[in-house]
């Protein structure tokens, strides 16, 4: 299962709602297998909010991941996103499996 995280929000005093609505988001979606973890960095602008409006000191991670999930856009799917964590962390685990045979095989690498 996948770790979706946020890195930063960006807030803009704009639209109906009110002060410090968040308009954008930085997150990363991570993939974790025996503690090593690949993660996938991604941005995304948040639509301006109609109706209920939720006060910047009373929001919740898991519901940013909601929104942000909510407004991925056509071309960047929660399946995408979660996909390239999963191929940054089979990057990072052939990279650390070529140092472990490395080591094991008591060579030298100028690698």
């Amino acid at each position: 299962m996948a770790t979706w995280k946020i890195i930063n929000t960006t807030q803009d005093n704009k639209g109906s709602s009110g002060d410090n609505q968040i308009v954008n988001v930085e997150f990363k979606v991570g993939h974790t297998i025996g503690g090593l973890t690949g993660w996938a960095a991604f941005e995304v602008n948040l639509p301006d909010t109609e109706g209920s409006f939720t006060a910047i000191d009373d929001v919740t991670e898991s519901q940013v991941i909601k929104w942000v999930k909510a407004a991925l856009p056509s071309n960047l799917s929660v399946t995408e996103c979660e996909t390239r964590a999963k191929e940054e962390y089979n990057r990072i685990k052939t990279e650390v499996d070529k140092e472990n045979l490395t080591s094991s095989q008591n060579t030298k690498s100028w690698e």
